[in-house]
């Protein structure tokens, strides 16, 4: 899955991704606005672990946040079940040299919209 954005892109992560998973996601001000299940120091390691896991999604619901050379985040969404059926969870990261910028704000939307069409 890909989808453009202005500079940017919401696409599928890929094994490739393990370097700048780490990178920009071993950073405690991005930690401490997350659910506790996202890890702090977070490893290559955790980021292989990550990737195991979303590569394995059916469907595909978690997803990089990407500029045309790299991983600068991640963004996805949790389908809820019973009687929240019809709704769900989106969550959110973002590298902290890309805060500032609209980059979230345009990801939640492209994601939304994504997630309406085909869910």
């Amino acid at each position: 899955m890909k989808i453009k954005f202005g500079d940017y892109f919401i696409r599928s992560f890929r094994l490739s991704d393990v370097k700048t998973i780490a990178k920009y996601g071993n950073n405690y001000n991005i930690y401490k606005y997350l659910r506790d299940y996202f890890p702090y120091p977070y490893s290559e390691k955790i980021a292989k672990e990550w990737l195991n896991f979303v590569l394995s999604q059916v469907p595909e619901t978690n997803f990089a946040i990407a500029n045309g050379e790299e991983l600068i985040g991640s963004i996805g969404f949790t389908i809820q079940k019973d009687v929240n059926r019809y709704s769900a969870e989106i969550g959110y990261w973002l590298a902290e040299p890309y805060w500032g910028k609209g980059i979230a704000a345009e990801a939640l939307t492209k994601l939304t919209e994504y997630a309406f069409s085909k869910f």
